[in-house]
């Protein structure tokens, strides 16, 4: 978990240099915090994690 959060804030604090392009969209203009979002409770981890419950339990 630390590992994909490391390396979503490098994407956002290094955007000039590193994009993250999805359907021709940067993903790093799109968010106010791409790492942030996994913790929300609206985030990625809530969304699309099987496993979302026990991921809590380890932050």
């Amino acid at each position: 978990m630390t590992t994909l959060h490391d390396f979503l804030f490098q994407l956002e604090d290094n955007s000039e240099s590193i994009k993250l392009m999805i359907n021709s969209k940067d993903m790093s203009t799109l968010s106010d915090g791409l790492a942030g979002e996994l913790f929300s409770d609206d985030g990625w981890i809530n969304k699309h994690s099987n496993y979302a419950s026990r991921l809590q339990n380890e932050i």
